[in-house]
């Protein structure tokens, strides 16, 4: 009742706009605030419906958010986002809570790169975005090992081009393929190598965003 409350105050006191739902994490999502209630909040973005448990949402704004805190720029916002997935898995989140973290970095680096033209921070971020998914969802999926052992990203992260260097001089009878092989050894052991390239990268993007002010 106090969600549906807030919800029906803020639509009444603000003009028709852009509506924002902010989560406790400090993210914010843009889009069209389809429903909300007790259990669940959905906003549409891009035409994809986003549904956040009530219980991570800090607040809603229809139209607008407040003057007093102004939506970050979609670049700042994609790095946030991914920051915070770092922290999480390095942190040793399990898969049920850094699932709907995955989700919520992805539409913030989306939405950054399918917006205006993109700063030199654009690759780094794209790179990061696709460290910090493939190979955490292989993981746990049983499946997309040629994505991720055979990725151009890898040969490009030293830590991870070592571990590759071990598994194939350790790798005698191969019933896989290399790829494959490749995928299995990064996803199963190599998740602390992953979100250091990932590290890496988040550093570059916000040496080149710094440079662009």
């Amino acid at each position: 009742m106090r969600l549906a409350l807030t919800i029906a105050l803020v639509l009444a006191a603000v003009p028709a706009l852009a509506d924002v739902v902010e989560l406790k994490t400090g993210q914010r999502v843009e889009g069209t605030l389809k429903q909300a209630d007790q259990a669940t909040v959905t906003i549409e973005v891009g035409g994809q419906a986003i549904i956040f448990p009530a219980e991570q949402v800090r607040a809603m704004y229809y139209g607008s958010t407040p003057a007093t805190a102004p939506v970050a720029e979609p670049a700042s916002q994609a790095l946030r986002a991914l920051k915070a997935l770092q922290s999480a898995a390095t942190a040793g989140v399990t898969y049920r809570d850094y699932a709907p973290r995955v989700i919520d970095a992805k539409i913030q680096v989306d939405r950054y790169l399918a917006g205006k033209p993109a700063g030199p921070e654009r690759l780094p971020i794209s790179k990061a975005m696709d460290l910090a998914s493939s190979a955490w969802n292989a993981k746990v999926s049983k499946s997309g090992y040629d994505d991720v052992g055979g990725s151009p990203l890898v040969a490009e992260c030293p830590a991870l081009a070592e571990l590759i260097r071990r598994t194939d001089a350790n790798t005698s009878v191969r019933t896989l393929g290399q790829a494959t092989v490749r995928g299995i050894s990064i996803s199963m052991s190599g998740v602390p190598d992953i979100w250091s390239c990932a590290a890496d990268q988040l550093t570059e993007a916000e040496k080149l965003m710094a440079e662009t002010k």
